[in-house]
Formats: structure tokens, C-alpha cells, sequence
């Protein structure tokens, strides 16, 4: 509710705000459907980074990690953009304004795809502290990166 008011009054002053919606299911580590206010269901790929597959090694744990972060939560992310399968990539925040794509690295539980997200500097740091911690992913000693995997099968 202070969410949407607060969209509300800025957007009287010209600012625009991203979208809000409820988390009601989470597909992986990185992909996730909200309920707009409008009872519109919208599959969003949170941008920056990539998550290990189901089926993968650590994909169970990773989808676990984002569920905790924002199932059944209220989040926003800005709908410009589409990918080649029709889901919104956007950032996504918390109700606490937490970079949930950010968390999701920091825990070890997704890489960060630099190859769409160059500009994501906090993104790499992040992946090379949760690295020298060997948090989540990076306990394995040869983690392999999504996109690698998914050529593999």
C-alpha cells in the first residue's frame, strides 16, 4: 500500500516508477511471476544475472533462495524490456528495496551475467566475494555456468 502511494505521488510530479506486483511463483533461480494489482500474471527474468537450471547442480537450492527472498511478497521492476521468450528482464526489489539480483549473487546462488549486464560493476564484485567464501555455487569446485550447461543438454 505505501508502495503504491508513493508511485502515485510521484508520478503526479513526473517521475516514473517501476511496476509493483505480488511474487506467486518462483520457476528457478531467476525467473519468478508476480500478480499486478490488476490481476495480471507476469513471468519477469531478473535482469544481470543467471541461475543454475533445475536439474543442475545447485538449480533446487537456488530456486529455494530466491522462494525465501520473495515468495508471496510484494515486488517492482520496470516492464520496458522483453526477452526472445516474452518475459519482462528487469531488476527486481524487495518491499525493502533490496536488489534481489544482487542478493541472489552475494548468496552464491547465481552468477552474474555480465555478457547483458556490463555496466553491473557491484555485480562482479559481489560474485568474487561470495567466490573466496565459496558460498552457495562456489563451494563446488568446478560450478558449471548455466549457459554452458544448457548447451550441454
Amino acid at each position: 500500500m505505501v508502495i503504491r502511494l508513493l508511485a502515485v505521488l510521484l508520478s503526479l510530479c513526473g517521475v516514473v516508477l517501476a511496476d509493483v506486483g505480488k511474487v506467486v511463483g518462483v520457476h528457478d533461480g531467476d525467473t519468478l511471476t508476480v500478480l499486478t494489482e490488476s490481476k495480471e500474471s507476469v513471468k519477469i527474468r531478473i535482469f544481470g544475472i543467471d541461475a543454475p537450471e533445475i536439474g543442475q547442480p545447485y538449480g533446487n537450492s537456488s530456486k529455494q533462495a530466491l522462494s525465501t527472498l520473495v515468495y508471496g511478497r510484494l515486488v517492482d521492476y520496470s516492464p520496458d524490456k522483453k526477452d526472445f521468450f516474452g518475459r519482462i528482464v528487469s531488476k527486481v526489489h524487495n518491499s525493502d528495496g533490496e536488489d534481489v539480483g544482487l542478493i541472489m549473487i552475494q548468496k552464491g546462488m547465481a552468477w552474474y551475467f555480465r555478457k547483458y549486464a556490463k555496466k553491473e560493476t557491484v555485480y562482479g564484485e559481489a560474485q568474487e566475494k561470495a567466490k573466496e567464501e565459496k558460498l552457495g555455487l562456489w563451494n563446488d569446485p568446478k560450478p558449471i555456468e548455466p549457459w554452458s550447461w544448457r548447451k550441454l543438454k
